[in-house]
């Protein structure tokens, strides 16, 4: 692996990705939006009077009750719905890093600046590298930096304990080791896609159903029956990890240079 070539490839990528300004626009304002949303709705939950809220109202936060050790009915309302909002935080790492994949190999092969890339002495897996990297660090990073923006403002306007289950091991595992995970699958997926398609608006509408199954986790935490806890994120983690591994090996297998360089048109 020529690590000068990968650099030289993400330096590329990043070059291209921010003259995009939806790009931009979205890696900065998207971000804030899942930051700043919750937070305002968590504050006004927080405002209701405590004897609106009883024992018998918190039906699916009953594990959340039992697992933080939680007294006030309120708090242990604001716990779950902060838990349910924390998908939004791991939706981000599967959305962001789409927008810049899927665009990336599409725009290439529209403009004709992909045909000299490939014509150089650079592996596929150099190359695809380069690009699943340029994709996730910006991604993820922008989703660390919102994370710790709500935890901060947080920390100013909610309870306690609403706050320590933000900053508890459960969700640190869950933003810091799931959500780069979930963001390359997004960007293996992403390759894979725009190496087939030849529309960016049809490689981004695709790779947008990447983050459908992860909808369905709200399905059981509404119920009451699963609560995100660190072994959640972890047995999610060893899952996208596998993931991973398969979508990387076939989108390394199905990138056929020779293609591109002799028949696309």
């Amino acid at each position: 692996m020529n690590w000068d070539k990968v650099r030289a490839v993400i330096g590329k990528e990043w070059r291209d990705a921010f003259r995009n300004k939806m790009v931009f626009f979205s890696l900065v304002f998207m971000p804030l939006l899942f930051a700043v949303l919750p937070l305002i709705m968590l504050y006004f939950m927080g405002q209701s009077p405590p004897q609106e809220v009883s024992g018998d109202d918190l039906g699916p936060f009953l594990l959340y009750q039992t697992y933080f050790g939680l007294e006030n009915p309120l708090h242990v309302v604001m716990v779950g719905m902060a838990s349910i909002y924390t998908i939004i935080f791991l939706m981000s790492p599967l959305i962001l890093p789409m927008m810049i994949a899927s665009d990336s190999i599409v725009s290439e092969k529209v403009q004709k600046s992909l045909e000299p890339l490939l014509a150089t002495p650079i592996r596929v897996s150099e190359l695809l590298l380069g690009k699943a990297l340029a994709a996730i660090v910006p991604a993820v990073l922008a989703t660390w930096l919102a994370y710790g923006l709500y935890g901060a403002l947080a920390a100013l306007f909610l309870p306690g304990p609403v706050v320590g289950v933000i900053f508890s091991p459960d969700w640190l595992v869950g933003i810091g080791v799931l959500s780069p995970l979930m963001g390359l699958f997004s960007v293996c997926i992403g390759i894979l896609i725009s190496s087939r398609v030849n529309d960016t608006r049809a490689a981004q509408q695709i790779g947008g159903f990447v983050a459908l199954p992860l909808m369905l986790v709200f399905i059981p935490m509404f119920l009451g029956k699963l609560a995100l806890t660190a072994v959640v994120f972890l047995l999610g983690a060893v899952l996208f990890l596998f993931l991973d591994a398969g979508t990387l090996w076939l989108a390394t297998a199905i990138f056929r240079r020779e293609t591109i360089l002799t028949r696309w048109k």
